[in-house]
């Protein structure tokens, strides 16, 4: 079983306690994760496979419709299971990245994340192939992300709530190295242009994070992304933020080939992409 690495970000790096550079690979362990009951499997004997091609992470999503499905009612089982799954992969040799997932901001959109009750009654949108772009083309899903960023109805304070929850139970196993506390980031088309969304949206959630990390959980990492718009060159405008040990965490596709529907090495914008962060 892993011991629990003392981490701690360098500039560039992540070091262990000894001062070593520690670098990760692995990958998102999902599945059905995006579905009821938000598990990847249940069989952690699939961790085996990780382990044997030599992989040294897993990035485990946790669903917040799986951690409250119904407002201030939390499903401690569906945790329980979590930390389980977080166990054995630590058993197995993996550091686990813990992911507060979402894509369109809620299954009823589209997407997954978010429980059902977080939202104002509206037309559901069906899942399909193009679903990233529905994040630019769809106004109720840019709404419902403005109404979280406002924490309208106190939506951001009741998953602040779900992450200080993951936290505490998460604190006890060892094979957890950090939290990625929301996976992409969006909001509304003039939030992303004007860059309010990373100027002040995100940089005041992440410090609810921080707070929380610092409280119950001190030794873990945080990982924070900006937009993943980042992807097709738009430039990063998150601040500079004073807490220790963040990692920088943005999503980098090849907008290129996403858009083609195939990749094209002479239409790659992934060398731009890095190079601009």
């Amino acid at each position: 079983m892993l011991q629990q690495l003392r981490l701690r970000c360098d500039g560039r790096w992540i070091r262990d306690e000894l001062g070593r550079v520690r670098i990760f690979r692995g990958a998102n362990v999902s599945g059905r994760s995006k579905h009821p009951p938000f598990l990847p499997f249940e069989d952690p004997a699939w961790f085996d496979q990780l382990a044997g091609w030599g992989w040294n992470a897993v990035r485990l999503l946790v669903m917040w419709e799986g951690l409250e499905p119904e407002r201030t009612v939390y499903d401690d089982a569906y945790l329980g299971k979590l930390k389980a799954l977080a166990m054995a992969a630590g058993e197995r040799g993996l550091n686990v990245i813990v992911d507060f997932h979402q894509d369109l901001f809620s299954r009823e959109l589209g997407g997954d994340g978010a429980p059902s009750w977080t939202l104002p009654p509206q037309n559901t949108s069906a899942p399909g192939r193009s679903w990233f772009f529905r994040y630019l083309t769809r106004p109720t899903v840019q709404r419902t992300f403005e109404r979280f960023w406002r924490d309208a109805d106190g939506l951001q304070t009741s998953l602040v709530t779900c992450v200080r929850r993951v936290m505490q139970v998460m604190a006890e196993v060892p094979a957890v190295i950090g939290y990625d506390v929301f996976n992409e980031p969006m909001g509304s088309i003039g939030s992303l242009l004007g860059g309010a969304l990373e100027r002040r949206s995100l940089p005041a959630y992440y410090q609810a994070c921080v707070a929380a990390r610092d409280q119950l959980d001190p030794t873990r990492l945080l990982f924070i992304e900006p937009s993943p718009m980042a992807a097709f060159g738009a430039p990063v405008r998150l601040p500079r933020m004073p807490a220790p040990n963040l990692v920088f965490a943005p999503h980098l596709y090849d907008a290129s080939a996403i858009l083609a529907g195939r990749y094209v090495p002479a239409l790659s914008l992934f060398p731009a992409s890095l190079a601009s962060l």
